[in-house]
């Protein structure tokens, strides 16, 4: 099992931060591999499933996620399985003198023998977070609209 973490300061209200990226729809606009996403079911909260399609090295891989904890405000996490990889995802938002303080992390665990890919995995995944911080931030800090 590895785990890969990113932070970003977002010069945003901490409610507004999570409202954008606690809305799994939202997620093409700032993580890079993420061509598609739609909820299937819930509210948002607890519970609440999303079918994705990720672009992973030219292939296009669709995936379930579950949102598993979902605190209004301050956190929330996701589980996926994407073939043989288990994802728990954690994004902690916290207020940063008037800014909001985004800290993502990722555990990967493999089954199997993909097990011995979990490093290999992990510095891939690594580099697209800290992309995608740097996509969140840009897209927060220069739409208006949101």
């Amino acid at each position: 099992m590895k785990t890969i973490q990113e932070t970003v300061i977002v010069n945003r209200p901490v409610q507004e931060v999570f409202s954008f990226m606690s809305n799994g729809e939202n997620g093409p606009r700032f993580e890079l591999e993420l061509v598609e996403s739609k909820r299937l079911s819930g509210d948002g909260g607890v519970g609440t499933m999303y079918r994705d399609v990720r672009q992973i090295m030219g292939m296009r891989m669709p995936a379930n996620r579950t949102v598993t904890v979902y605190e209004p405000n301050h956190r929330f996490q996701l589980r996926s399985a994407l073939g043989p990889m288990q994802a728990e995802g954690t994004v902690l938002i916290e207020p940063a003198a008037g800014s909001a303080k985004v800290t993502t992390m990722l555990t990967v665990k493999g089954s199997g023998p993909f097990q011995l890919l979990e490093p290999l995995f992990a510095r891939i995944l690594h580099r697209q977070m800290k992309l995608n911080v740097q996509q969140l931030k840009k897209v927060l800090e220069t739409d208006s609209t949101l």
